[in-house]
């Protein structure tokens, strides 16, 4: 592997596998590779194996979080995923509710609308920092987004219709605006 050099030395033959027919048992071994390698990582201090998106997460992946979830690796290792609930793979939700007792749900909800005036100067206003807390759900993401679109030129009111202003729409970073359509 030219990402993890170190699973080289535990990873299976796979061109000698495949050959077998053995696909399925070349994921799992990788699997356990993996898994291996977080134990050796561990001492003394431990190790956190951070995924975030993980509601974008390939089939193999997927499989991968399963494994280490069913079963953990030995010694001081955290798995830490950041997934939106409704966008992640079945298996996965099936999985973290089955109440492994390993497995902690900590949800992020939307930043509140005083929360949320962290990402917008006081010197927009405050109809425009309502609107662009109104457009944004109190989602980061799309508040830092919208914070950072010209507010010296909001609209009456505090209005954020980007159909009626594209100019404005056109400010956005194309993922939010594909995201928001």
């Amino acid at each position: 592997s030219t990402v993890l050099p170190a699973l080289a030395a535990t990873a299976p033959d796979t061109a000698a596998l495949a050959a077998a027919g053995t696909h399925e048992s070349t994921h799992y071994r990788r699997y356990r590779a993996v898994r291996r390698l977080l134990e050796e990582l561990a001492p003394p201090s431990g190790v956190a194996l951070l995924l975030d998106d993980v509601h974008r997460a390939d089939t193999a992946s997927t499989e991968l979080i399963d494994h280490l979830l069913r079963h953990p690796p030995h010694g001081r290792v955290l798995l830490a995923t950041a997934y939106r609930p409704a966008q992640v793979a079945p298996q996965l939700t099936a999985l973290i509710e089955s109440g492994f007792r390993h497995v902690r749900r900590i949800p992020v909800n939307p930043l509140t609308e005083q929360e949320a005036q962290a990402f917008v100067t006081a010197s927009a206003g405050r109809a425009w920092r309502r609107a662009v807390y109104a457009a944004s759900g109190g989602i980061a993401l799309y508040l830092d987004a919208f914070a950072r679109m010209d507010a010296h030129h909001a609209p009456a009111g505090g209005c954020f219709d980007l159909d009626e202003n594209p100019d404005r729409a056109r400010q956005l970073p194309h993922a939010i605006r594909a995201a928001l359509e």
